[in-house]
């Protein structure tokens, strides 16, 4: 019989030092960004080994993630460009919304629930990480009795519902 160890994410603190370093750091990925508004959310992998990948993230003026959750990762992501509006689902299943800025990055623990989306009116960029490498997520709803699990998906990004 064989055991398989579970990987180990990294802190978020390290994680959000990562994302901090990185959007210090445009000459590593602004070739990456496209002109023009683009009509999807797009995302490039900028690092990914064992412990950790790293994504650039385009938005344009009202795209969305659904609320989710980031499986067996941690996370943080930094706005680089525009703004992000975050709706995090709280213990007592409140939503929690807060305007994400330039320069400013949010953590992510395991289990935590939310929505990201550009409400701010022009493009938007931002640069995650998530540790271990995303492998799944989970989409929820809100419901009268708090979030319920929709579906689970096996991804290979930050959302591979382009």
């Amino acid at each position: 019989m064989s055991l398989t160890v579970p990987p180990i994410a990294l802190p978020t603190t390290d994680l959000r030092a990562l994302v901090e370093r990185y959007a210090q750091a445009p000459g590593r990925w602004q070739h990456l960004v496209p002109g023009g508004s683009p009509a999807q959310r797009w995302y490039e992998r900028l690092h990914r080994d064992d412990e950790v990948e790293v994504w650039l993230l385009g938005w344009g003026p009202t795209h969305h993630t659904e609320l989710h959750d980031h499986g067996r990762s941690r996370g943080a992501f930094r706005v680089v460009e525009g703004a992000l509006t975050e709706v995090r689902v709280a213990d007592d299943g409140r939503q929690v919304r807060r305007r994400v800025g330039p320069g400013q990055a949010v953590t992510i623990e395991r289990g935590d629930l939310h929505d990201v989306a550009n409400r701010a009116g022009g493009d938007a960029l931002s640069i995650h990480a998530y540790s271990p490498p995303l492998t799944e997520m989970t989409y929820f709803e809100v419901t009268d009795v708090g979030p319920r699990a929709v579906r689970t998906l096996a991804v290979d990004g930050p959302d591979d519902e382009r």
